[in-house]
C-alpha cells in the first residue's frame, strides 16, 4: 500500500496539472471574463445560498455579460435587459 503522503501528493499534482490546463484554455477561448472556478466544482463555491444576490455581485465585478463554470457545464450568463437585446439582435441565428 502506498504511504498517505506520496498519495496526497499525487492527488495535488494531478489537480494542479488540471487547474493549469484549464486556466491555459480558458485565455485561448472566446468567452467572456468570469470568476475562475476549481477543477470539476467550477464556480459552485463562490455561489451562495442565494443564487440572484451571487450573480447580481459577479455582475459589479464582471459587467452585464460573464462566464460561469458550475461543474463540468460552462455557462455564460447575460445579468441585463440591454446586453440580453444586444446579444439576440446581433447573434439571433446562433439562437434559431
Amino acid at each position: 500500500m502506498a504511504d498517505p503522503l506520496e498519495l496526497f501528493l499525487w492527488f495535488v499534482t494531478f489537480f494542479a496539472c488540471v487547474y493549469s490546463f484549464r486556466l491555459l484554455s480558458v485565455k485561448s477561448s472566446k468567452l467572456p471574463l468570469g470568476p475562475v472556478g476549481l477543477p470539476i466544482v467550477g464556480s459552485l463555491f463562490q455561489i451562495g445560498t442565494k443564487l440572484n444576490e451571487s450573480l447580481a455581485e459577479f455582475a459589479k465585478e464582471y459587467g452585464p455579460l460573464m462566464t460561469l463554470r458550475l461543474g463540468f457545464k460552462t455557462t455564460v450568463v447575460i445579468s441585463s435587459a440591454e446586453m440580453a437585446a444586444e446579444v439576440l439582435q446581433k447573434h439571433d441565428q446562433a439562437f434559431a
